[in-house]
């Protein structure tokens, strides 16, 4: 918090727009940050006169697990925008993304010029607004589901850390989570990684492999418990391989 005040203190005259990442994503996989902190960035940032934007394109729409469609809602935070996409579309094959303004709607809108997007965004199909719609009613009915299943997951995580003697650092919440391997150097967690890649494809499971050195896991909301489970001990079995396969150095075993 000490090296928030100071950058502001120092930039804050430069920034018109600062964009968060309440909960990251490969880069740290799933990593969130402490409520606390992020209220108070949120806070100091408004005070110089930045607008601040919660990029939630990824941990929002409930996925974080926390029984809001929105992680700033469940931690407090009060950014002037929020991101959202992807999701929202259901997977119907036309990409969505969207921002929600706390205040300036009007003013956007009347400005004369397209709020849609371009490319992926386009926002042209009727059938992925329709499917927009249909996803932001029925959302808050799984929002139970996605904090049974995020238990889940945690404590199966903390199995596979266990097992491998503390090998992984756990992050993450709801149904975005992952771990990174708790070796200092990034060179040998990307090797460590790499070794994996193998191991997960040999066990017939499919994390994301991030490129800082470890693996994050998105399931589907609805994804069965069973069935996650299921996916869990494979991953174990791969990451327990794996370890087995290096010493602490990332070097390969004879």
């Amino acid at each position: 918090m000490q090296e928030i005040d100071y950058f502001l203190a120092a930039h804050g005259h430069e920034i018109g727009v600062l964009l968060v990442e309440p909960q990251w994503g490969s880069s740290l996989a799933a990593q969130t940050w402490p409520p606390h902190v992020l209220r108070h960035l949120v806070r100091e940032a408004q005070s110089k006169g930045i607008l601040v934007c919660s990029d939630e394109i990824m941990c929002g729409l409930g996925r974080h697990g926390q029984g809001t469609s929105f992680l700033c809602e469940a931690t407090g935070m009060e950014p002037d925008a929020v991101t959202f996409g992807k999701a929202v579309g259901a997977g119907q094959g036309d990409v969505l993304s969207g921002v929600a303004l706390r205040r300036g709607a009007a003013a956007l809108g009347s400005s004369g010029r397209s709020v849609l997007q371009m490319h992926t965004y386009a926002g042209s199909s009727s059938r992925a607004l329709l499917s927009a719609a249909a996803v932001l009613d029925e959302l808050p009915s799984w929002y139970d589901h996605i904090a049974a299943a995020g238990k889940m997951l945690s404590t199966r995580l903390e199995e596979i850390r266990d097992a491998t003697n503390g090998s992984i650092i756990v992050n993450g919440s709801g149904l975005m989570q992952g771990a990174l391997f708790a070796h200092p150097d990034r060179a040998v967690r990307r090797h460590i990684a790499s070794i994996l890649r193998q191991e997960v494809s040999a066990a017939g499971v499919m994390p994301y492999i991030v490129p800082s050195g470890g693996f994050m896991i998105t399931p589907v909301v609805d994804v069965d418990l069973v069935e996650l489970d299921e996916a869990c001990n494979r991953l174990q079995t791969a990451v327990v391989n794996t370890m087995a396969s290096v010493d602490w150095h990332g070097n390969c075993m004879p």
